[in-house]
């Protein structure tokens, strides 16, 4: 298999699209030819389309974009707007799509004056968006809601219904361009009467109904072999970055706007459902989101894995676990993936991932044991052999040959794996923990629950601390502008009566992402214990789930974290208070140097 078919590529993408709207219908549907037209010609169509999609999705609170199913409408519209020949049958495809969905917008040519607007009646009550966090599959930490108000003074009058104060201006507008030569005018706001958006004629409603008749009449079972199904996976995708992910603040606006036109280009070359994945995860690349990596683990892994672990000790890819009926051993280096050289083939992967340097390079060696055929040179004392990969092995392997989540390891010290099913160790331990004279907490992983987090926070101090600083992107206009920033709610640890008395140690390394992460963030912020290890993913936001198709999902971060001085940690991580490196005598004697490291901390050695 070569490099290409291996890259492990688990990436959110999100989902946003482009809102505008007219309050006139065209007197004929749009004739748009069907003759194929050239692959620039095609991209540039679906890609005003895919601008368009986003704003009305997002931005455009009619009961009409409300009510759509916008994923079967991104496959539907890029088959009607993909062959237009020029920019006016482009104009012509996206009034027939869209005037429907949201009357009141407004498309124009470059150089000709749009087409005047009927009078729309205003009233005093009014409806906009509201993106509390970027929207998604239901979630309690995040919310998109069309919010109602009435207008006071002027002003659209806060009220405590809604999500947040911001709210767009009475009659507001967005302003833009969908291509070089096609502009847009897309409401932000709408006048409501008896309970239903106003702007929606008798022949917008007619083409509307027709429109939902022929998306509940479409294909349903489309797949990634379908190129208008992949364009609208992509369209989907970089809509959400665009709008709502909060690391785009601080990127330039064009790394943003240049991507979808790329991925478009690249989903039209897609052949496989591999290389869909990896185009997908091509574009969340440039938000450096670890988080992504989350996503497609549905396509890319199950539980079936290559009967081995490995990672980089003493600048070699070596082999870190090896069961015993294996003809390699514990500690033996690995030469060659592939016929690649080991370490070139894993950057190689790693190029393709997002999030920090050192999550990058743990994610790709991670995705090696994820393929179905693998052919692997290793040596061990300078002879070279060579093992050939065709079945996945059953069995589930820990990374570093963890078995036990709860032990004792003499003279008062004890371990716990909270990673790991946690809850029941520490409940019946408790009397112990709580007077031990040292506890070794292991947050190598990305499995620990709100319910655990909760009650190591709990027992770990009964003086109030800081908890991690952590924002949420309060989002009422296109393209994130004017965005604001709030402290994402977070309830108070109780306080609990009696807490561990001895020291506490807590072991990190490069996969250590999500919650266990920003347990860390919130210990580092409030000096509760010492942290041993490698410093952590730098993926630890909260997350969100959204649609891409039909039958695909991504994952995103949804907040910025921070440390307790206010300087991100987005994509960075959280830094150990002391720095293991495994090395290979380490690993070749099956010593978890982490833990020796740990009890050194506590035992003052």
């Amino acid at each position: 298999m070569d490099i290409k078919n291996m890259r492990m590529i688990g990436f959110i993408v999100v989902i946003g699209l482009v809102i505008v709207g007219l309050n006139f219908m065209p007197d004929q549907q749009a004739d748009v030819k069907v003759k194929k037209q050239s692959k620039d010609r095609r991209i540039a169509n679906i890609e005003a389309f895919g601008r368009l999609y986003g704003l009305v999705r997002y931005f455009h609170p009619s009961d009409e974009a409300a009510g759509l199913d916008w994923n079967r409408f991104g496959v539907y519209g890029v088959a009607k707007v993909k062959d237009a020949a020029n920019e006016q049958e482009l104009k012509a495809a996206l009034e027939e799509l869209f005037l429907p969905i949201a009357p009141t917008l407004s498309l124009s040519l470059k150089g000709e004056k749009p087409q005047k607007q009927a009078k729309i009646k205003s009233t005093d009550e009014v409806i906009a968006w509201q993106h509390y966090g970027p929207p998604g599959n239901g979630t309690r930490n995040f919310q998109s809601k069309r919010m109602k108000t009435t207008i006071a003074n002027g002003e659209a009058a806060y009220n405590e219904e809604m999500l947040f104060p911001a709210f767009p201006k009475p009659g507001e507008k967005y302003e833009g361009s969908l291509g070089k030569s096609i502009k847009v005018s897309v409401p932000l706001i709408l006048s409501m009467e008896n309970g239903k958006t106003l702007g929606t004629t008798e022949k917008s409603w007619e083409a509307f109904e027709k429109l939902m008749e022929e998306l509940i009449n479409s294909e349903a079972n489309l797949t990634t072999a379908n190129e208008d199904y992949r364009h609208a996976g992509v369209i989907a995708t970089w809509n959400v970055l665009a709008h709502f992910h909060p690391a785009f603040t601080n990127m330039a606006y064009e790394d943003v706007n240049n991507q979808l036109a790329i991925s478009l280009k690249n989903a039209a070359d897609d052949q496989t459902r591999e290389e869909y994945v990896e185009t997908l995860s091509s574009l969340m690349l440039v938000t450096n989101d670890g988080l992504a990596s989350l996503s497609f683990l549905d396509i890319t892994k199950d539980f079936r894995r290559l009967p081995f672990m490995a990672d980089i000790v003493e600048d070699q890819l070596v082999f870190t676990v090896a069961p015993p009926y294996t003809d390699f051993k514990t500690g033996d280096i690995i030469e060659t993936l592939n016929g690649v050289e080991a370490k070139a083939y894993i950057e190689s992967i790693a190029n393709t991932i997002p999030g920090s340097r050192q999550f990058k390079l743990w994610r790709a060696i991670d995705s090696v044991m994820d393929d179905e055929k693998t052919n692997i040179v290793y040596s061990r004392d300078g002879h070279k052999r060579e093992a050939e990969f065709t079945e996945r092995d059953l069995n589930y392997i820990d990374e570093f040959n963890r078995i036990d989540n709860f032990k004792m390891l003499g003279d008062g010290v004890y371990y716990l794996n909270p990673t790991m099913n946690a809850i029941p160790a520490l409940e019946m331990n408790k009397e112990a923990l709580l007077h031990a004279k040292g506890i070794i907490f292991d947050m190598r992983g990305a499995g620990l629950d709100d319910m655990v987090y909760a009650k190591l926070q709990e027992l770990i101090t009964n003086k109030p601390a800081k908890k991690p600083l952590e924002l949420v992107m309060q989002v009422i206009y296109p393209y994130r502008k004017d965005a604001d920033f709030k402290d994402f709610f977070m309830p108070e640890p109780l306080l609990a009566e009696e807490t561990f008395k001895g020291k506490l140690v807590f072991l990190s390394y490069s996969g250590t992402l999500g919650r266990p992460e920003h347990f860390l963030n919130y210990v580092k912020d409030n000096g509760l214990g010492t942290i041993v290890g490698q410093p952590t993913a730098g993926a630890h936001g909260t997350y969100q789930s959204y649609p891409i198709t039909l039958n695909m999902h991504g994952i995103m971060t949804g907040t910025e974290t921070f440390t307790r001085e206010g300087v991100s940690n987005y994509s960075v991580g959280v830094q150990p208070d002391i720095q293991v490196n495994r090395t290979l005598d380490g690993v070749r004697d099956g010593v978890d140097e982490y833990v020796e490291k740990a009890l050194e901390v506590i035992r003052g050695s």
